[in-house]
This record gives structure tokens, sequence and C-alpha cells, in this order.
């Protein structure tokens, strides 16, 4: 089958073919000269991405590369094709990081090329455009916010390959109208799903668009209508084999975490550019020569008769603006308390719509190209005579060619003063010490993958998941949507609280918790303060040191009924001299209803209640509460117990080891 359109048919032909390879190489030279020396990606999205392919190259699959026991929530084509060409050249995955983006995002303008040459079927539109794409049109923004090529192995840059690829087999099977092309286009959608979401929801838009055109057309007589069932076939024969190629992911994110967003970070974060309150300024920066020309380009597009293109581009320009209106629409909300709604940050729908804007560029110059001419043969009606069809076609071609080349050459001293290619590659040089690079190679030689770190959320980010171990916390915004983030990056910063403190019990509870078995002293972690002696130092350099921990072993974890997991308790003075107890507990199972927690203080005469509910229904499994009690309790000497019940109907969570309903805490005296 024939996936892209034929490059080699003519001279002329050949020769646009081969100044976009030309231009396609120049810009992997300057990519290689970023990149080539590198060991560690200059971005937080590539070190998350890289601790994604290292999982995958140790052998754990689509397991969260942060906590133990979660699953990955993030889209895994790409790392998986980075752990295997990391596995092929036996680096480690944030060096293929480093250095890969600069060849593999070749494909996005060979792909770019060759989509606008099946929607236009014109070379030099095409070629325009993509030399736009390449040099014209992104030098500014951040590459993963802005359709072009790139040196960096962001996901959003790589899979934007697969955006193009599949509208071209959509276009191809609209024209053919075979179902067994449709079945192409399905293939195609779900790995693009598997890649990143932005383009796979554009993708699905378009197709549900262009379907619900079909119908609208049909709905006459919809029981009649071989056309509209034929619509409505092809759309169920894309779902289908779209849902059966991402089903890998999608049984994690659906199946698995039903959805549930306990951490909207990732999806709410904003690109400052995009921010409700710089709209202003976004609309001034985007008032350019080349925007101008293509918004020039689409309003010729839409003159009737509108065809099969018009269409397809159409749907994908409103969908963009569509994504991005409901991002401002949920920065207001979220300032007037209303429920906000992001699927992913709306700088991946910007990224397609410079896209476009780079696709009409080509078709605006030509249009432009053909207005002039027309216009002086107004103004000049002697040339109509001296310029026939074909010498005119021949100079608005011309005219196409040389303004491409204007608008390269006025652009191209931008494209090599970019950030991307120079402030960025410094960072990579710099963002990582000599002392954590020292800290990585010791973790990958010295520990186990599923070994657990205390670190800082940025030491953990950069050193301790790409190398494979998990965390306790990591910053909200690179953490998994499905997981309470926030209240690990609490107990983190208790943990590292705690051992300033000299608080072993409290410490060894929470880290007990999280199966810590080492820490990580980094600046602004410790202060200089040593650890407890049960945290002995296995590796020092520069600004890290290591710890291995040895908990005692005399703790203890009491489940509850399969709902709860106490983990300990901690008596200690509380308010106005009385002392007060703080119960630690991990849910481990949904619980539908509000439990009560009796606690009782036991004398020889009476017993002390201390019973309240409890907001269980609102527990998430996994999450670890605290639950602090105040004693005020005369002098005397009291047995401890609690335990978890509903007073409406009587069930208790009974003890799996014991089969009691509540858990001796031991005496407390009080003089």
């Amino acid at each position: 089958m024939q996936l892209l359109p034929r490059l080699w048919v003519t001279k002329p032909e050949r020769l646009v073919d081969l100044t976009v390879l030309l231009a396609c190489l120049v810009a992997l030279g300057h990519g290689w000269h970023a990149t080539h020396d590198l060991d560690w990606p200059p971005d937080f999205d590539l070190y998350r991405d890289a601790s994604i392919a290292q999982t995958i190259l140790d052998g754990y699959g689509l397991s969260d590369p942060a906590y133990t026991g979660e699953r990955l929530w993030y889209n895994p084509l790409v790392p998986a094709v980075v752990a295997a060409l990391s596995r092929l050249f036996r680096s480690p995955a944030v060096t293929t990081y480093a250095r890969a983006g600069a060849y593999l995002n070749l494909l996005a303008p060979i792909c770019f090329y060759a989509m606008v040459v099946r929607l236009f079927k014109d070379r030099i539109v095409a070629a325009a455009s993509t030399l736009a794409f390449l040099f014209v049109t992104c030098q500014y923004p951040p590459s993963r916010a802005c359709a072009t090529y790139s040196p960096w192995l962001f996901t959003a840059n790589v899979m934007q390959a697969g955006f193009y690829v599949t509208l071209i087999l959509y276009d191809r099977a609209l024209e053919k109208n075979r179902r067994c092309n449709f079945m192409w286009v399905g293939l195609m959608l779900g790995l693009t799903f598997l890649g990143h979401t932005a383009p796979a929801l554009i993708l699905g838009g378009i197709i549900a668009l262009q379907t619900a055109a079909e119908v609208r057309n049909e709905i006459d007589r919809p029981f009649s209508s071989p056309r509209l069932h034929e619509a409505i076939l092809r759309l169920g024969i894309v779902v289908v084999i779209a849902a059966a190629v991402s089903f890998p992911y999608s049984r994690l994110i659906v199946g698995h975490y039903r959805l549930q967003i306990l951490n909207p970070a990732p999806h709410n974060w904003i690109f400052s550019t995009l921010r409700v309150e710089n709209f202003p300024s976004f609309i001034r920066t985007n008032l350019t020569v080349p925007n101008l020309i293509a918004l020039f380009g689409l309003l010729v597009l839409w003159a009737p008769p509108r065809d099969r293109t018009s269409r397809l581009l159409t749907s994908w320009l409103w969908l963009c603006l569509g994504f991005m209106g409901l991002s401002y629409i949920s920065q207001l909300a979220s300032r007037l308390d209303l429920p906000a709604f992001h699927i992913v940050p709306p700088f991946h729908f910007l990224f397609y719509l410079k896209a476009l804007t780079s696709v009409l560029f080509g078709y605006g110059l030509l249009a432009s190209a053909r207005f002039v001419t027309a216009f002086l043969q107004h103004v000049l009606p002697r040339l109509r005579d001296r310029l026939p069809d074909h010498r005119r076609t021949l100079i608005q071609r011309w005219a196409l060619a040389i303004g491409a080349l204007i608008a390269v050459v006025a652009g191209y001293g931008r494209f090599v003063d970019q950030p991307a290619l120079n402030e960025t590659r410094e960072r990579a040089q710099t963002v990582i010490p000599i002392g954590w690079r020292a800290a990585y190679a010791w973790i990958r030689r010295h520990t186990e993958p599923q070994d657990v770190f205390l670190a800082s959320p940025y030491f953990g980010l950069h050193v301790v998941t790409p190398a494979g171990r998990k965390v306790v916390a990591l910053k909200p915004v690179f953490s998994n949507p499905f997981v309470a983030a926030d209240l690990r990056v609490e107990h983190s910063e208790k943990m590292y609280e705690y051992l300033r403190q000299s608080d072993g019990e409290r410490f060894a509870i929470l880290s007990s918790a999280y199966s810590v078995d080492y820490i990580a002293a980094t600046p602004g972690t410790l202060d200089g303060v040593s650890p407890p002696a049960y945290a002995k130092s296995v590796f020092t350099a520069e600004d890290v040191t290591i710890y291995a921990l040895s908990l005692p072993s005399d703790t203890h974890v009491v489940n509850l009924g399969n709902k709860v997991e106490f983990l300990g308790s901690v008596l200690s003075p509380g308010e106005a001299g009385s002392p007060q107890m703080e119960l630690y507990m991990r849910c481990i199972g949904r619980m539908e209803e509000d439990y009560t927690l009796w606690f009782h203080a036991d004398a020889e005469e009476q017993t002390n209640t201390f019973d309240h509910v409890l907001p269980t229904s609102e527990w998430k499994i996994g999450q670890i509460v605290s639950d602090t009690i105040q004693l005020d309790l005369p002098s005397g000497r009291y047995d401890l117990s609690f335990g978890l019940w509903t007073w409406q109907s009587g069930q208790r969570l009974w003890r799996q080891d014991t089969g009691e309903a509540g858990i001796e805490l031991g005496c407390l005296e009080i003089e």
C-alpha cells in the first residue's frame, strides 16, 4: 500500500524534493551540533520521560517510574522507542534523550512535507510550507510549544510525525472510499494516542467532524441511505482498531485508575504565553507577516467551492482554537472558584495551530501571487494578451518559490540564534552537577530497581528516577495525576523535618509507610544535621550524600478489614500540658461511608471515650492520613485502644491477624 505521495516523478519535482531534503539536512546539522556530545538532557520533561524509558529498559514495563506499586500514567510509545535505542546502542536512557532527538525529529519535516503534498497536490506549495516549518514560523517559543524541527526529544515534537502520517492516510481513505484504508487510519490513530494525547484528540475530532458532516447530508433518509450507513461503519472501523492498538495504555488510565484525577497539576500547567492575562500580548506577538500570509491562504481556501482539503484543514483549525478556548474559560472559571476542566496542557494545541500556520503559509504565498497577477492584469489590460495562462502560472510559481526563499533568508538568522540551539544546549551542560552525575552512576550500580529514595523533588526527578529507582515524592506537575502528589510532597518534607529535629519515632512511621531504603541529603534538605544511627552513609560527593536506611524491626503494620492499615502511633505533649496521640493510617480499600474512630482510655472504674467521625469515604487507596487526639484526662493510669466502626450499622473493621475489633496502644500514666 502506498502510504506517502510518490516523490520521484519529473525533474522539476525531483529538484523540489532535493531542496526540501537539503533544508532538512541543514536543520540536522544544527541539531547535531547542539546535541552530539551531551550526556544529559536540558529539560524537566525529558528527565520525566527518561525515567519511563529506563523503567522499561530495566524490565518493569508499564510501571510508574517514580512510585512503588503504581502504574504508568504517561503515553509510553516514545519512551519505549528510546528504551529500544538505548539497548541497541548500550547507552543510558538519559543519554539517548540528550542525543537522539536531532535524528528522530527529522521525521517531522519529512512527514509534514508529504502531508502538504498530499493535501494540495503541489510540491512547490509543500516545499514553501516546509521551509516555513523549518526556518520561519517558530524560533522564539520553546520547541515543545511550536511545531518545527527540534534537536530535543520532546514527545510533542516526535509525535507530530504520527499526526501528519495519520492525516495522509485519512485523506487517502476518503479519496479511495475503501474500508481497508480506514483500517490503516485506525492503526495510526491508535499509535498516535500511544505516543501523545493531544494529536490523537485533534485527529479523532477531525474524523468525527467529517463523519458528522456526511451524516448531516444524509439525515433526511437515515434508514435507507447507504452513504450514511457506510460513514458510520467506517467511523466504527477507525474507533475499534484505534482502541485495540492503544489498549495497553488506555487499560491503565481507564481500567486501572478509572480516570480519577487526584493530582490535576500535570493537566493544569499553563504555558506563560497562554495565561489569560497575557492574551492581548499573545495576539500582538502573532501578528507577523508569515502568520498574515497563512491567514490569507486560509481565507482563499474557504472560498467556494470548498474541497476535501478545505474541510480537513478547517476542522483542524476549529479543534485547536476550541481546545485553547476551553483553557481560557477554565482559567477564568478557576479564578471565580468554579469547576475548571483541562484535558492536556493547552500549549499542545498551540503547537498544532502553529503547524497549521506552516501548512497554510505556502498556499498563502501562492494565493498572494495569483492575486497580484490578477490585479496587475486588471490595472494593465495589455498584460492580459501578453500573459497567456501557462505563462501566468509559471510566473506565479516562480513568485511562490522566490517568496519562500526570501522568507527563509529573512528567518534563517533567527533560526540559528534560537534558544533551542543555544541556551538550551548550555543548560544541558550544567543542569546536573558533577557530584549528582556520580550519584546517578552509584545508584545504578549499587541499588535495586524497587529501592525507594527519600529525596528532594529536584534530585528525585533529575537523578533518582532516571536511574530507574523510586522516590517518595516528585513535584506534582511531573507526578502521576492519579496519585495524591501533594500529600506525598507533604510527607517527604515532614520526613526531612523529623530528621532535622531528631524525631526518629515519627520518621520511622512515615519512612516505613513509604518503604524508604535510602536518604539523599542535598542542599536544603538536612541542613548539616546527621541522620539517626540506623542511617549509614554509603556515598558522598559534592552537594550530595546518600544514606542507607535500616529501620528498627519493631515497626508493625496492622490490617483492619482490608480497608485500613495502622502504621503506628506517637504519644507526645499536647496543648495545655495534656498528652496527645497521633495515629497514622493508610487506606488500602475503598470505603463508601464515613467510619467512626473509637478511642478508649480505660481506667479501673471507667472508660473515657474520644470518638469522632473520619471522612473515610473521601480517602483514596494508598493515601496516608494522620489523626491527632487530645487526651484531656485526670491523673491516673489508662489502657489505650482504638478501632474503626460505623455506628449506624454496627459494622467494624476487624484485625486480620487476631480477629479482634481494636488495637491496643499500651498504657498511659498521668500524674
